[in-house]
């Protein structure tokens, strides 16, 4: 059998049942003419489907579409993998201009065509899960064994250094770093006519 013949196959076998049980709802379960044309219909095509022949093409359609399926999931990687690569690219230009306009004692540069870019240092927290989990997770697991929380259900520690008080000393379980990347801004409509073509360069 085609690809064509077994995908029409099942489609007419998924038709018939549906059709079958909506006469069954229909009429009350009473068995018709109607209804027994219907059934040899669905039994000849499971016979079709599971015939040494359809078995083979069955076989044949669920490969194809895992091959497919494999393809696709390669594509994807690979689009996935350029799309880091252009990120990369994008935050190591904006790193290193706002280099130049801290060397430069600049703040903010604009271009003709509206576009713009600011100095800005961003600061990122992140938590040390093995160090919180050193200090606290056996003390925090003691007290929870203390009450009647059943012995199954388990904890997992975070923090958050928004819930510190202001002004509070930062503890050691924060690592706080941070990285200058200056902030672009563009026209809301491009001005300039021709296409900007990076592969000019």
């Amino acid at each position: 059998m085609r690809p064509r013949e077994i995908q029409d196959a099942l489609h007419r076998l998924r038709e018939e049942k549906f059709r079958l049980e909506a006469e069954y709802e229909e009429n009350g379960g009473e068995v018709t003419d109607s209804t027994l044309s219907r059934e040899q219909a669905i039994a000849d095509i499971k016979t079709l489907l599971f015939s040494k022949e359809g078995v083979d093409s069955l076989g044949r359609l669920i490969r194809s579409n895992s091959d497919d399926i494999q393809g696709y999931k390669a594509e994807k990687k690979h689009i996935d993998s350029q799309i880091k690569k252009i990120e990369g690219y994008n935050e190591w230009l904006l790193g290193l201009v706002n280099g130049i306009l801290e060397e430069s004692e600049e703040d903010i540069v604009k271009g003709n065509l509206g576009y713009s870019f600011t100095q800005h240092t961003s600061v990122t927290t992140k938590v040390d899960a093995k160090m919180l989990k050193e200090r606290f997770y056996e003390t925090a697991l003691s007290a929870i064994r203390a009450t009647d929380i059943p012995r199954d259900v388990t904890i997992t520690l975070s923090a958050s250094i928004s819930s510190l008080p202001e002004g509070a000393e930062i503890p050691e379980w924060y690592n706080v770093s941070s990285v200058g990347k200056a902030t672009f801004r563009k026209p809301r409509k491009a001005k300039e006519e021709d296409e900007f073509n990076v592969n000019e360069f």
